[in-house]
């Protein structure tokens, strides 16, 4: 409830006094938002007072700012609407329909996308500059022949990356980045084009190929990796043999591949617990 606003809201400008929510003659729920029908106490009329900023969409449908604001936590946190109806209900907070996070999340999806791709090119440039500057630290210490002396040349990165499905979480967040991957679209089911709707599919294949074409997709065919002079030399990841070798197929140049230490430590652990067992 955005108090602020409702302090500006309460008031009456025909008689100029201010209103006492006692005077609600009736509630409506727009998702998150209750809108109060508030009678004046001195001219009898009915003052409409919403509890949250509304915001127009292109078509011209009413969208409220808290309802967006849930909307953007669902993108945040990875889950969906069925999890947030049973966050709401335990909450004992009015649930949300489907539809107007649909709504929502095309609202502000565009600014979502765009300060994304500003955050990867920043992150983009950190890395590069750090890796250079690690690079001369090198080249002072060993008086070694500088690697990267045209600054337009490409620099070599670490990254990390594993593949995870929405229906299987350890209940833990991780602060890294997230990219959904779908092979499914209802409305291109139903006969509609990619471009008359925000059409979600971006794969094609089986499930099984997802994994090492979306890996492929961001760390070798990125734009973003190309406009800022960079390429993954090390990848680090499970031990998932598919994925390293379409990588080092799709590049071209080698690819060195590292296991992380949470899958090795977890299935070094494993296998310390079989042994415990068969003792």
């Amino acid at each position: 409830m955005d108090t602020a606003l409702l302090g500006r809201s309460m008031w009456c400008r025909g008689c100029k006094i201010s209103l006492s929510f006692s005077n609600v003659e009736k509630e409506t729920q727009r998702g998150l938002t209750s809108i109060f029908n508030i009678r004046s106490s001195k001219c009898s009329s009915i003052i409409e007072v919403a509890s949250s900023e509304t915001m127009q969409t292109g078509s011209g449908y009413t969208l409220f700012a808290v309802n967006c604001e849930a909307a953007a936590g669902c993108i945040n946190s990875g889950i969906g609407h069925e999890q947030l109806k049973v966050m709401l209900s335990a909450m004992n907070l009015p649930i949300i329909h489907h539809n107007t996070i649909n709504r929502a999340e095309a609202q502000i999806g565009p600014a979502f996308k765009e300060s994304a791709k500003a955050s990867c090119i920043k992150a983009i440039a950190e890395g590069r500059n750090l890796t250079l500057a690690a690079q001369r630290d090198v080249i002072i210490d060993c008086e070694m022949e500088p690697a990267y002396a045209n600054s337009d040349a490409k620099v070599g990165i670490i990254s990390e990356y594993d593949f995870g499905w929405d229906k299987r979480g350890s209940g833990f967040s991780h602060s890294t980045v997230k990219v959904a991957v779908s092979s499914a679209c209802c409305m291109c089911d139903h006969g509609h084009v990619q471009e008359d709707h925000d059409c979600r599919k971006n794969h094609q294949g089986s499930a099984k190929s997802m994994e090492p074409a979306s890996t492929v997709n961001l760390l070798v065919n990125s734009t973003i990796f190309k406009e800022g002079k960079v390429r993954v030399d090390v990848l680090v990841g499970d031990e998932d043999a598919s994925t390293i070798c379409h990588v080092q197929q799709a590049a071209n140049h080698n690819v060195e591949k590292w296991i992380d230490t949470n899958h090795t430590v977890k299935k070094f652990s494993n296998k310390l617990v079989h042994s415990c067992k068969e003792a």
